[in-house]
């Protein structure tokens, strides 16, 4: 089995047509499968939120002077 990264914008019509496309043949097949892979953005959230690199604040104004220092 290959594997390939398809990298679209999601919010454009092609795109959205060929994932629906995709997205039907994977139900209808067992030999296509999807794997939707978070952004690098993203993983790296979910990893400081798993090493508890988190803030924590009282309100909108302690949280903005802590994400600003």
């Amino acid at each position: 089995m290959s594997t390939y990264v398809i990298k679209f914008n999601e919010k454009s019509k092609e795109a959205k047509y060929l994932l629906g496309l995709i997205q039907e043949l994977a139900k209808k097949s067992s030999s296509i499968s999807l794997q939707k892979i978070p952004n690098k953005e993203t993983l790296k959230s979910i990893d400081d939120a798993k090493n508890k690199k988190l803030f924590y604040a009282e309100n909108v104004d302690e949280l903005l002077n802590q994400l600003n220092e």
